[in-house]
């Protein structure tokens, strides 16, 4: 894919994928498309410190989510 001339869509949950591939990482959820500021680690860090405050604000999400 080095030496294509265009676009290409990848639609992955691999992490070893997204770290591989040069790409822009744009995530779906919640009927929205966002495109992430960084790399797959930001997003990781974002996607985390969200759920820990999601779980602060509401402790019984954490049980729930097991």
């Amino acid at each position: 894919m080095l030496y294509l001339k265009g676009g290409v869509i990848i639609v992955s949950h691999d992490e070893r994928l997204i770290r591989e591939t040069d790409c822009q990482l744009w995530v779906i959820e919640n009927k929205r498309i966002n495109e992430i500021d960084g790399d797959f680690d930001d997003y990781r860090k974002e996607l985390l410190d969200s759920l820990g405050e999601a779980v602060m604000h509401n402790p019984s999400a954490a049980a729930s989510s097991l």
